[in-house]
């Protein structure tokens, strides 16, 4: 019957995943749940996978349920620490969060997920040093990994380090030059540096991308205003405002410009 049983479960949970990957959900938990309920209540892995699955379903509750029941039937389980920080994160309580990746990282400490998801949760809480340590955790496991290149780059724009963090999209970039946000962050990153030409270009990237992303529009017409270029910073403002037209700051500035443009 032991026997049976285990053929019978792992049948179920290989069942449980097509389901989950064809997104058929609620089939996938009747899969977990006929585990959970004829076979073996204790199977951690069923409690898992449906908290995987109400995680996708954006039953947040029901998922940390879940992972809290895994956590107790198996507390080496780090993936289920991890995906609970992740759910504790749509609450915004980064700090619980954190003692859960910590507590990953207890069992498996190159677990990527646990080093990069503990460095977004420093950044929301203003931490961007121990986000930085975080992030540089996360590629010594994946130094491939573009989100967090570009998260790191992020990180060190906050505590003033432009030049480092025009090196991290720069990694982001060598490993998806159609990364949006990195070539944004850059230009953001050069226009704190005062160079406004580079950032241009940057922001020129980012819109060839994404014509439609309001920031670098809105950036890049800012940028022409401190190179003195006023018409093309109005192109830029009007841009902006047809996507946004009432986005006060572009309001200001392009008023500002036709004053002195009357001049």
């Amino acid at each position: 019957m032991g026997l049976f049983n285990r053929y019978k479960k792992n049948s179920l949970i290989k069942r449980g995943v097509e389901l989950e990957n064809q997104g058929k959900y609620e089939e996938a938990l009747n899969c977990y749940d006929k585990i959970i309920l004829e076979l073996d209540p204790g199977y951690a892995k069923a409690w898992y996978n449906k908290g995987v699955i109400f995680g996708k379903m954006g039953k947040v509750k029901e998922a940390l349920e879940c992972y809290n029941k895994t956590i107790k039937l198996n507390p080496e389980y780090f993936e289920a620490f991890v995906n609970k920080g992740v759910e504790l994160k749509q609450f915004g309580e980064y700090e619980d969060a954190i003692e859960c990746y910590d507590k990953a990282l207890n069992s498996n400490s190159n677990c990527f997920e646990a080093w990069y998801n503990k460095g977004f949760a420093f950044a929301k809480l203003g931490e961007y040093v121990e986000a930085i340590e975080s992030y540089d955790k996360a590629l010594g496991v994946d130094p491939e990994n573009v989100g967090a290149w570009n998260n790191r780059g992020s990180a060190l724009i906050y505590v003033g380090e432009y030049v480092e963090a025009i090196n991290s999209y720069d990694k982001a970039l060598e490993l998806d030059s159609k990364e949006t946000e990195a070539w944004y962050n850059k230009g953001f990153a050069f226009a704190k540096l005062g160079r406004y030409v580079d950032a241009i270009e940057s922001y020129d990237k980012a819109l060839e991308l994404d014509p439609q992303k309001i920031e670098a529009l809105f950036n890049k017409g800012a940028a022409f205003v401190k190179l003195g270029k006023y018409r093309e910073a109005l192109k830029n403002l009007d841009k902006t405002l047809e996507l946004n037209p009432n986005c006060e700051n572009a309001l200001e500035i392009k008023k500002l410009i036709l004053k002195a443009l009357k001049k």
